[in-house]
């Protein structure tokens, strides 16, 4: 999926490595706002903007910004997919998910999975998860 999502990108500024690194630093941003979003709702504002700036400036992160790799997709997705079910998990916490809620929830996880087959793990991640919440 991720050699689709290069496509625009492509056919609008060609095989141009600058134009995809723009595109590659997009998706690493929508990862830090979602990485804030998650945090905010378990830790604070002055811890979660710390967390987000740690990992900002991580040079590790930073190494990222070179490399065309499907990364830059996934790891924003899957940090979609953990607010999103967190969302739903305090939202519903004491009734039944709706279908939708789980149509939603597993449309997420089909597209982590089909960026990176590593996807696979957050099936049981996210299930151990709930199911350890709830003891």
């Amino acid at each position: 999926m991720y050699s689709l999502t290069l496509v625009p990108a492509v056919a609008i500024w060609g095989l141009n490595l600058y134009a995809i690194q723009i595109y590659q630093l997009i998706g690493w941003g929508v990862f830090l706002y979602f990485l804030y979003a998650l945090t905010r709702r378990r830790f604070g504002f002055a811890l979660s903007m710390l967390i987000v700036a740690a990992t900002g400036f991580s040079p590790y992160f930073i190494a990222f910004k070179d490399y065309i790799a499907s990364e830059s997709l996934f790891v924003p997705l899957l940090y979609i997919t953990f607010v999103v079910h967190a969302r739903y998990e305090e939202r519903f916490s004491t009734e039944r998910l709706p279908l939708s809620a789980g149509i939603w929830l597993g449309f997420l996880i089909a597209l982590c999975i089909w960026t990176r087959s590593i996807g696979v793990v957050l099936v049981p991640a996210l299930l151990l998860y709930s199911l350890s919440a709830q003891i």
